[in-house]
């Protein structure tokens, strides 16, 4: 009965890891990954005119990364700025940032930092220059990056993010196609 027991749990275990895993695969979204593709530019973004003119695009957008410090520690901080359609971060609690005094925080950046919605944080570019205080509005899954976690950093407005030094920006275009589409 106990060698059997066990069979049943790892049967189960298995099947429950398998749909788990298809649920993540098919829904890029719950891991912070809301668009299509994100063509590769290789340093400077390219013009994005001809694809926000190209019916075959239902939305575009320019990923935003840089660095923020929300009171005292560094983190990846990330914007959007919507060229053609609805184009966003995920959403968890609260709500994402409407404007520059705002922010949506990871959940383990939330912890971290022991704040909540409603709460404040003090933001200044890593070089400590920039100081703002932003009021945080919600959590987010942040797109995952080689330096963080899908539950650590910080989403900011695009003027929100252009109130920091911006000299280690990076911008890279991101698109969304339409159902049914041959990518």
């Amino acid at each position: 009965f106990v060698g059997l027991t066990i069979g049943i749990g790892g049967v189960l275990a298995a099947g429950v890891i398998a749909v788990s895993l298809h649920e993540l695969s098919d829904n890029p979204a719950r891991w912070g990954w809301t668009w299509s593709t994100m063509p590769d530019a290789f340093g400077e973004a390219p013009s994005t005119e001809g694809l926000v003119e190209d019916e075959r695009v239902e939305s575009a957008g320019m990923y935003q990364v840089s660095q923020v410090a929300l009171d005292g520690s560094s983190m990846g901080a990330f914007a959007m700025v919507p060229l053609k359609g609805p184009l966003t971060f995920t959403g968890l609690d609260g709500r994402l940032p409407a404007g520059p005094g705002e922010v949506a925080v990871g959940e383990q950046t939330m912890s971290d930092l022991g704040v909540s919605i409603g709460g404040t944080v003090e933001a200044t570019a890593p070089d400590g220059t920039s100081a703002r205080t932003l009021t945080v509005v919600g959590t987010a899954v942040l797109p995952p990056t080689e330096d963080s976690n899908i539950d650590v950093g910080a989403v900011l407005t695009p003027d929100g993010l252009a109130a920091f030094d911006r000299s280690d920006l990076l911008e890279s275009p991101v698109l969304t196609y339409p159902a049914g589409a041959d990518v």
